[in-house]
């Protein structure tokens, strides 16, 4: 028996160490290591004072129950009661306080206003898949905005306007030189648009063209509407040519002055002080409606090949929509007060 007591008093002597160091900032795991270091010390003394079995029942109270009940006591504050707490727990009773900030409950109005942005961004979504059968938009003065756009069938010409946009006319595709031609089979009157090489569109009949439509480049129907309020503004000035030249004469001038001077063969030289035109008026050869002007004067001299010096009466033509010098006559004379 005597081996199975030191057996015992080491193995107590070993745990008791360990406890001990392991819990020394803890006082109940301080005590619980001191009494297994007891009970190992009884071991030791139980193992010289021939105590009966470590198991079993004798007729005495002896060393062999000091051992037992050191041992337990040192388990029990050593062990039991002093196990390391895991991570982030809390003792009992007390309330564990996250390192992590709480998630802050969203706000009612956050439910809405996410479920607006998700409507919005599939609004946006079908916006851009419509765009995609856009083949352009145009400005005409009279109807509002027009609108070609890609069918499963061809092509169909819709209007838009302050009421909203609707279909004018389902079109088919027709071989053309000049551009993409685009047929209306329900018109009497024969009537087909060709999508120009510049952007522009035509509008003709079989009679020939009616209108000549120039892009909308606004990407929204605000921005298309003040577009076309700018277009029937320039429309009604077009009716007024007092109106055209102010607006345009400021660019057809120098244009002007640098077609006529090209047209002297030896020197010139210019007579006059300030505009280089006595009077302007609609071209005779064009309706007025198109906004071409023919700007005259005779404040000019031409040097001939004898050097002598000759009035000259100038007149320029300019189409002031598309801002091009379109003629430039020049001859000799005055003009008639």
């Amino acid at each position: 028996m005597r081996w199975v007591w030191i057996a015992a008093a080491v193995l107590q002597g070993l745990v008791g160490l360990g406890t001990l160091v392991g819990h020394m900032e803890k006082p109940l795991g301080r005590v619980g290591g001191v009494l297994l270091l007891v009970s190992a010390a009884i071991g030791f003394f139980n193992a010289f004072a021939r105590t009966p079995a470590l198991i079993g029942r004798g007729s005495r109270f002896n060393g062999k129950w000091l051992f037992w009940i050191a041992a337990i006591a040192g388990y029990g504050l050593g062990v039991t009661f002093q196990i390391p707490l895991p991570k982030n727990a809390s003792p009992a009773g007390t309330l564990a306080m996250s390192s992590t900030p709480a998630r802050a409950l969203k706000p009612s109005s956050s439910i809405a206003d996410a479920k607006k942005a998700q409507a919005d961004a599939a609004a946006a979504k079908a916006r851009a898949a419509a765009e995609k059968t856009v083949v352009g938009r145009w400005l005409h003065p009279m109807m509002g905005i027009y609108i070609i756009k890609k069918t499963a069938d061809g092509y169909a010409l819709l209007v838009e306007d302050n009421d909203g946009t609707s279909i004018m006319a389902h079109l088919k595709k027709h071989r053309s030189a000049k551009g993409l031609r685009l047929d209306n089979p329900n018109s009497e009157d024969g009537d087909y648009l060709i999508i120009l090489p510049d952007g522009r569109l035509d509008l003709r009949d079989k009679d020939g063209e009616i209108i000549t439509l120039e892009p909308a480049l606004g990407e929204t129907p605000a921005v298309r509407a003040e577009e076309l309020s700018a277009l029937n503004a320039r429309m009604r000035c077009s009716s007024d040519i007092n109106c055209v030249v102010k607006d345009n004469l400021a660019a057809d001038e120098p244009a002007c002055k640098q077609s006529i001077e090209a047209r002297a063969k030896w020197d010139f030289k210019w007579t006059g002080w300030g505009s280089i035109f006595s009077g302007y008026r609609f071209s005779s050869h064009h309706p007025s409606s198109d906004a071409v002007i023919d700007y005259y004067g005779d404040e000019l001299e031409f040097q001939n090949g004898f050097g002598a010096w000759m009035n000259m009466i100038y007149v320029c033509t300019v189409d002031t929509k598309k801002n091009t010098v379109v003629k430039v006559v020049v001859g000799p004379g005055h003009l008639r007060n």
